[in-house]
């Protein structure tokens, strides 16, 4: 018995790591080979700060040989309210990038609104949809319109192709500030 716990305490001395850290990271090593999404990975490392393992998201990150970006994502996707998450598909349904563009709407129209909108969503259904559906509350049918964007031979303008284009065209003051609204998320920012 005296043996193993020298063992043990002689591993931690050995690295200058706290017990509680190493099992941590053999723990986040587990996670990352097992593919966890986003979502689980954001959960995780919010313990590890809740428990005052790591002082901040940067040590967590180093120690854990991932990118601060990284931690900062996941844990943004973990902080989505658990109905957004479940219109996805759950937890392995939910990229950084949706995750991302979920939390900029909630940003711009409100969590509660988008909260009531992903009870709205049906199942299986592809995410660009359900962040139609969170964006919009409207839920498409199935032979709903799919619009192409390509840019103008000017270069300089955007053109909007579909199979029923008069459908679209009262709606576009919506999809301009749909674009407006969700642009910000994947266009890179200036500095």
């Amino acid at each position: 018995m005296t043996c193993s716990n020298s063992c043990n305490s002689s591993a931690a001395e050995k690295t200058g790591i706290p017990r509680d850290r190493l099992a941590a990271i053999a723990r986040h090593e587990d996670l990352r080979g097992a593919g966890s999404p986003p979502v689980v990975l954001g959960t995780f490392y919010r313990e590890q700060l809740d428990q005052q393992l790591w002082p901040s998201q940067a040590t967590l990150a180093a120690d854990f040989n991932v990118s601060k970006a990284i931690v900062t994502r996941s844990i943004q996707a973990s902080l989505l309210p658990p109905e957004v998450i479940a219109s996805f598909g759950g937890p392995c349904q939910v990229s950084y990038r949706t995750a991302e563009i979920a939390t900029k709407l909630i940003r711009e129209v409100g969590k509660d609104l988008v909260t009531r909108r992903a009870l709205t969503v049906p199942a299986n259904i592809a995410p660009s949809k359900v962040i139609s559906i969170l964006s919009t509350g409207v839920v498409q049918a199935g032979n709903s319109v799919e619009l192409r964007l390509s840019l103008a031979a000017n270069g300089r303008h955007l053109r909007i192709d579909a199979p029923h284009i008069d459908l679209v065209v009262p709606h576009l003051p919506l999809l301009q500030d749909l674009l407006n609204a969700l642009l910000p998320s994947v266009l890179p920012r200036r500095r």
